[in-house]
């Protein structure tokens, strides 16, 4: 199982990505015969820093000369970090919360998040903040998928590295972020089941999404990812491993 991350800048320490690997390799060590043997589990990080990142981490250095998020396209440049097979990426505001390999090895294509709590058809009409900026662009090209999570086998996605590089800065200035920029340019359409991964903030399916308060964040028990997208903080992502946590707790005393 290969798992990708991407480290820019200092938006986020390395123990993040310290955790990312830390959480793939204690759930997939559930599936091995053995406490001692070492899970079927490679973690990448490409970063422009690699400073304090576990040394069992393989780092690819930055070089696309990208800024911020567009950093991401770069991975589906043809043989990214030579990398056999198929990958699994996740932003580093994520969480894991279960064993994955069951997400991974049944998604066979290119495959991004969908936020089915997100009733983009209806915003326009019933949200006074959307209908109020009708006119703004950002507003009127919103969408509802997600790469924060995404499955690919390597070199599938090369034409869409390609796509972009037609013309990288006109769609860096059209696009509010590759999410846009993949919805608008027609390059993906399979997603995760609904419910396997939500978010934290906005919401986990159709029925329970979107217009709940920020002050009551969403918790799925069974969730595969759990979402830490928008304005979230270090306290936010405390409050959510305390929620897994206790969850596990019970299910243990059970």
């Amino acid at each position: 199982m290969n798992i990708l991350t991407v480290k820019f800048g200092d938006k986020y320490p390395s123990s993040y990505v310290n955790d990312i690997y830390d959480w793939v390799q204690i759930n997939e060590r559930t599936l091995t015969t053995s406490r001692f043997e070492k899970p079927w589990v490679e973690v990448y990080c490409y970063t422009d820093d690699p400073t304090g990142l576990n040394p069992d981490i393989n780092i690819i250095p930055i070089e696309d000369g990208l800024e911020g998020v567009w950093h991401k396209l770069a991975m589906f440049q043809k043989d990214f970090g030579g990398i056999k097979g198929k990958i699994m990426y996740m932003d580093l505001d994520v969480v894991v919360q279960r064993d994955i390999s069951g997400l991974y090895y049944i998604h066979n294509e290119f495959t991004m998040v969908k936020c089915y709590w997100k009733p983009i058809e209806e915003l326009y009409k019933e949200d006074p903040k959307y209908s109020r900026f009708a006119d703004d662009y950002h507003i009127k090209t919103d969408m509802n998928i997600n790469s924060s999570v995404m499955i690919w086998n390597q070199n599938e996605n090369v034409h869409i590295w390609e796509h972009f590089l037609q013309d990288p800065e006109y769609h860096m200035h059209k696009y509010l972020g590759i999410d846009r920029f993949l919805y608008w340019e027609e390059l993906t359409n399979n997603f995760f089941s609904e419910g396997t991964i939500y978010s934290r903030n906005f919401g986990i399916d159709a029925i329970n999404g979107w217009y709940k308060p920020w002050s009551q964040p969403y918790f799925k028990e069974n969730g595969f990812i759990c979402l830490l997208n928008g304005n979230t903080t270090e306290k936010d992502r405390l409050e959510l491993l305390n929620d897994i946590n206790n969850y596990r707790e019970r299910t243990l005393s059970i």
